[in-house]
């Protein structure tokens, strides 16, 4: 990884990279280093060490990409039908039923959190889960530097969103497997066109640049990206994440409906209960 350069009250962190302007680079001191600076953590801020739990488990490093769940800041595309502090229950709500399953998988997974300055309510709300910030100015830079970050020392990596309530820890074991058995990539696909989970063996920041993320092409454009650097690609099962109005549906579907078992351990059990408190009144669009 780059050297840390103090940048203002911030450090400065720089990850070499391949890629530049869509194409392979030779060396990494060329105009595609450049991408990936960017401020990170303050100054004064306490890094903990990165290396992972005894075990085997250890070495697979799962990450929980999530955001401090505020009205108005997170799952904006609910609004409506959902109001803004409907929203962000229901935020909170797929978080602590996604950390609850992974922790008693058990994977040890890890929260890479959004903003930093919010540190103190994530050590509130999860004493027990290992914490780090998300760096960087945009979601592809921060999930470059998060992969760039935590392969330094495990063997591999794989990092899901925090709208995944239905996501079976089983699914993060076969993508760990996938990658162990010689794949260099997993992608799981959204319905939305997006995906819920990437993992790599090796970092490879070109899956990020210059893709448009949160978008109906993210997936499809990063398969064709990693099949053009000649990577090793494994796709999982395609899953519900929550985005929209009728992602909602589906979700209620799901839960209230025949599919899943409420005594089952991935059952969302909180994500469950405000959803049956917001449906109460929440009219939503039928189902494509």
């Amino acid at each position: 990884m780059g050297g840390r350069a103090v940048h203002g009250e911030y450090g400065v962190r720089t990850i070499p990279s391949r890629f530049s302007a869509g194409r392979a680079e030779s060396g990494g001191n060329g105009p595609d280093s450049v991408l990936l600076t960017y401020p990170c953590v303050p100054m004064g801020f306490e890094h903990k060490d990165r290396r992972t739990v005894e075990g085997r488990p250890g070495r697979w490093h799962t990450g929980i990409f999530t955001k401090r769940p505020l009205p108005g800041a997170v799952k904006t595309r609910l609004v409506p039908p959902l109001d803004p502090e409907g929203a962000a229950r229901l935020q909170e709500a797929m978080l602590r039923d996604v950390v609850e399953r992974f922790v008693a998988a058990p994977l040890a997974p890890v929260l890479w959190y959004a903003p930093a300055e919010d540190r103190a309510w994530f050590e509130e709300a999860f004493p027990s889960v290992r914490l780090e910030p998300q760096c960087g100015p945009d979601l592809a830079r921060r999930m470059a530097y998060t992969f760039e970050d935590v392969l330094f020392d495990a063997d591999s990596a794989v990092l899901v969103g925090s709208d995944q309530p239905l996501i079976p820890a089983e699914r993060i074991v076969e993508a760990h497997r996938a990658l162990e058995e010689g794949a260099e990539v997993v992608l799981g696909p959204d319905l939305g066109g997006g995906y819920y989970l990437i993992g790599m063996r090796g970092s490879h920041p070109e899956l990020f640049l210059g893709i448009e993320m949160s978008t109906e092409s993210m997936c499809t454009a990063t398969i064709e990206r990693a099949r053009e650097f000649g990577l090793a690609l494994h796709l999982l099962p395609e899953e519900l994440d929550v985005d929209t109005g009728a992602d909602l549906e589906r979700l209620r579907d799901t839960l209230f409906g025949d599919g899943l078992d409420p005594a089952s351990p991935d059952y969302p059990a909180r994500t469950a209960g405000v959803l049956a408190e917001l449906f109460r009144d929440v009219p939503l669009p039928p189902t494509q």
